[in-house]
């Protein structure tokens, strides 16, 4: 990438920036390869998060995971490479100015403190962080929303309630 530009690349576009994807059908399809990291179908995931960032100067992110894809864990260079992690699942890669993540929600919007982080590490500068305020109480709230009901929206998904909540009925 050129110096001053960066990437922050979301579900589909984080597997386009690595190396390979394996399809729903087996086939191995060439990424643009600017992830060192290679992708296979998964199982569906679709829930919020909660997870600590590997950026030092980011806290807690609060977003929305929502893919079908995995990362081949032995395709990952170490080095400037980073990942960020939940319960095993390799949630996002960083690499300088290179953010490919599964992370939705709208991830930026949720996390003032990541889309300063980012912005910075574009400019290649450093660049004094907007205060939180509003936007800090909104990434709190979402933060405690998530934790206490991990299934997403109150039990129900997409205007559909989930299966366990009819379970327990």
């Amino acid at each position: 990438m050129a110096e001053g530009s960066g990437v922050f690349a979301v579900n589909a576009g984080f597997v386009v920036l690595g190396t390979t994807y394996v399809d729903h059908v087996g086939h191995r399809r060439e990424g643009l390869g600017i992830l060192d990291v290679a992708f296979s179908r998964g199982d569906a995931v679709n829930a919020p998060v909660v997870v600590d960032c590997r950026w030092p100067e980011v806290p807690t992110i609060s977003a929305y995971e929502s893919h079908l894809s995995s990362v081949e864990p032995s395709s990952l260079r170490r080095g400037d490479t980073r990942e960020l992690r939940r319960e095993g699942r390799v949630l996002g890669i960083t690499d300088g100015a290179t953010v490919g993540t599964f992370l939705h929600g709208p991830v930026l919007g949720r996390n003032q403190l990541l889309a300063d982080a980012f912005l910075r590490r574009c400019a290649g500068i450093e660049l004094a962080p907007a205060p939180e305020g509003w936007a800090g109480a909104v990434r709190m709230q979402r933060i405690r929303e998530d934790l206490a009901d991990p299934t997403g929206w109150g039990g129900v998904r997409y205007g559909k309630p989930l299966r366990s909540r009819l379970r327990r009925r």
